[in-house]
Protein backbone atom coordinates (compact mmCIF):
# COMPACT_ATOMS: atom_id res chain seq x y z
CA UNK A 1 0.00 0.00 0.00
CA UNK A 2 1.31 3.12 -1.12
CA UNK A 3 1.65 6.65 1.40
CA UNK A 4 0.68 8.73 -1.63
CA UNK A 5 -2.38 10.79 -1.94
CA UNK A 6 -4.79 10.51 -5.08
CA UNK A 7 -4.68 7.66 -8.11
CA UNK A 8 -1.41 5.59 -8.40
CA UNK A 9 -1.06 5.90 -12.06
CA UNK A 10 -3.15 8.09 -15.02
CA UNK A 11 -6.10 6.05 -16.16
CA UNK A 12 -7.88 6.67 -19.64
CA UNK A 13 -11.42 7.04 -19.37
CA UNK A 14 -14.18 7.74 -22.63
CA UNK A 15 -16.37 10.83 -21.55
CA UNK A 16 -18.80 10.18 -24.36
CA UNK A 17 -19.22 8.33 -27.64
CA UNK A 18 -16.51 10.03 -29.85
CA UNK A 19 -14.12 11.91 -26.66
CA UNK A 20 -11.22 10.15 -25.23
CA UNK A 21 -9.35 12.14 -22.05
CA UNK A 22 -6.32 11.44 -20.25
CA UNK A 23 -6.63 12.68 -16.70
CA UNK A 24 -3.58 13.20 -15.24
CA UNK A 25 -4.52 13.43 -11.13
CA UNK A 26 -1.91 14.73 -8.72
CA UNK A 27 0.11 13.13 -6.64
CA UNK A 28 1.20 14.27 -3.46
CA UNK A 29 3.16 13.08 -0.14
CA UNK A 30 1.07 14.85 1.93
CA UNK A 31 -1.50 17.50 2.17
CA UNK A 32 -1.37 20.68 1.49
CA UNK A 33 -2.34 23.08 4.21
CA UNK A 34 -4.63 24.78 1.00
CA UNK A 35 -6.55 21.62 0.54
CA UNK A 36 -9.15 19.14 1.98
CA UNK A 37 -8.98 15.71 1.42
CA UNK A 38 -12.00 12.95 0.57
CA UNK A 39 -11.87 9.40 0.03
CA UNK A 40 -13.69 7.63 -3.02
CA UNK A 41 -16.26 5.67 -0.58
CA UNK A 42 -16.98 3.35 -4.17
CA UNK A 43 -16.30 2.70 -7.70
CA UNK A 44 -18.86 5.17 -9.08
CA UNK A 45 -15.55 7.92 -10.31
CA UNK A 46 -14.09 4.42 -11.75
CA UNK A 47 -11.46 3.68 -13.29
CA UNK A 48 -9.85 7.24 -12.88
CA UNK A 49 -10.81 7.36 -8.71
CA UNK A 50 -11.29 4.07 -7.21
CA UNK A 51 -12.62 2.81 -3.86
CA UNK A 52 -10.49 3.65 -1.13
CA UNK A 53 -8.56 6.09 -3.35
CA UNK A 54 -7.95 10.01 -1.70
CA UNK A 55 -8.39 13.27 -3.52
CA UNK A 56 -6.92 16.48 -3.09
CA UNK A 57 -9.39 19.25 -2.86
CA UNK A 58 -8.74 22.82 -3.68
CA UNK A 59 -10.71 24.62 -0.86
CA UNK A 60 -11.32 25.52 2.41
CA UNK A 61 -14.48 22.89 3.17
CA UNK A 62 -16.98 25.62 2.57
CA UNK A 63 -18.98 25.76 -0.66
CA UNK A 64 -19.37 28.25 -4.06
CA UNK A 65 -17.18 27.37 -6.77
CA UNK A 66 -17.61 28.47 -9.81
CA UNK A 67 -17.72 25.13 -12.08
CA UNK A 68 -16.02 24.84 -15.45
CA UNK A 69 -17.29 22.49 -18.15
CA UNK A 70 -15.83 18.72 -17.82
CA UNK A 71 -14.56 19.85 -14.37
CA UNK A 72 -13.99 17.34 -11.52
CA UNK A 73 -15.11 18.53 -8.31
CA UNK A 74 -16.46 17.60 -4.92
CA UNK A 75 -19.64 18.22 -4.37
CA UNK A 76 -21.73 18.42 -0.95
CA UNK A 77 -25.30 17.68 -0.81
CA UNK A 78 -27.22 18.32 2.29
CA UNK A 79 -30.32 15.77 2.77
CA UNK A 80 -33.30 16.68 5.03
CA UNK A 81 -33.96 15.00 8.29
CA UNK A 82 -36.48 11.91 8.05
CA UNK A 83 -38.57 12.79 10.88
CA UNK A 84 -38.65 16.39 13.27
CA UNK A 85 -38.00 13.93 16.16
CA UNK A 86 -34.60 13.60 15.47
CA UNK A 87 -34.20 16.57 13.04
CA UNK A 88 -30.50 16.17 12.12
CA UNK A 89 -29.38 16.94 8.33
CA UNK A 90 -27.39 14.07 6.56
CA UNK A 91 -24.50 15.57 4.14
CA UNK A 92 -23.23 13.47 1.34
CA UNK A 93 -20.07 14.46 -0.21
CA UNK A 94 -19.33 12.94 -3.63
CA UNK A 95 -16.08 13.12 -6.64
CA UNK A 96 -18.31 14.32 -9.90
CA UNK A 97 -17.50 15.65 -13.26
CA UNK A 98 -19.78 18.95 -13.85
CA UNK A 99 -21.18 19.12 -17.82
CA UNK A 100 -23.26 21.95 -19.26
CA UNK A 101 -25.87 20.36 -21.58
CA UNK A 102 -26.67 22.03 -25.34
CA UNK A 103 -29.84 23.27 -23.32
CA UNK A 104 -27.64 25.31 -20.92
CA UNK A 105 -28.05 23.65 -18.22
CA UNK A 106 -25.49 22.55 -15.82
CA UNK A 107 -25.31 18.85 -14.23
CA UNK A 108 -22.99 16.52 -12.21
CA UNK A 109 -22.53 13.03 -12.58
CA UNK A 110 -19.72 10.42 -11.85
CA UNK A 111 -16.87 10.64 -13.97
CA UNK A 112 -17.05 7.23 -15.65
CA UNK A 113 -19.30 6.79 -18.38
CA UNK A 114 -20.73 3.37 -19.39
CA UNK A 115 -20.43 1.93 -22.87
CA UNK A 116 -23.86 1.97 -24.64
CA UNK A 117 -24.65 -1.44 -24.28
CA UNK A 118 -24.16 -1.51 -20.20
CA UNK A 119 -26.62 -2.28 -18.15
CA UNK A 120 -25.86 -0.02 -15.58
CA UNK A 121 -27.60 2.98 -14.52
CA UNK A 122 -25.64 5.80 -13.99
CA UNK A 123 -27.60 8.80 -12.35
CA UNK A 124 -26.69 12.87 -12.44
CA UNK A 125 -27.73 15.33 -10.21
CA UNK A 126 -29.39 18.31 -12.44
CA UNK A 127 -30.20 20.29 -14.25
CA UNK A 128 -29.01 23.51 -12.39
CA UNK A 129 -30.41 26.36 -14.70
CA UNK A 130 -26.83 27.88 -14.14
CA UNK A 131 -23.62 27.58 -12.59
CA UNK A 132 -23.89 29.44 -9.57
CA UNK A 133 -27.05 27.27 -8.66
CA UNK A 134 -24.41 24.07 -8.74
CA UNK A 135 -21.92 26.50 -6.99
CA UNK A 136 -23.77 26.45 -4.28
CA UNK A 137 -23.15 22.63 -3.62
CA UNK A 138 -19.22 22.26 -4.55
CA UNK A 139 -16.86 22.47 -2.19
CA UNK A 140 -13.97 22.94 -4.36
CA UNK A 141 -12.06 21.16 -7.77
CA UNK A 142 -10.37 18.31 -7.67
CA UNK A 143 -6.45 18.91 -7.91
CA UNK A 144 -5.13 17.83 -11.41
CA UNK A 145 -1.64 17.82 -12.68
CA UNK A 146 -1.04 21.25 -14.55
CA UNK A 147 1.00 20.51 -18.25
CA UNK A 148 4.32 22.09 -18.21
CA UNK A 149 4.87 23.87 -22.02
Amino acid sequence: MSDKLISQQPRTTALGPTQRVTPQLAIFDNVPSWAIVHAARDNRSAPLICEGEVVVVEGDGCTGTIPEDGGLYLIEHVIAPHSARYGRERRVRKIVQVCRAADGSWWARPYSRQSSGSRTIVCSDGPYTDEIMLAEKILGPVEQQVEQR
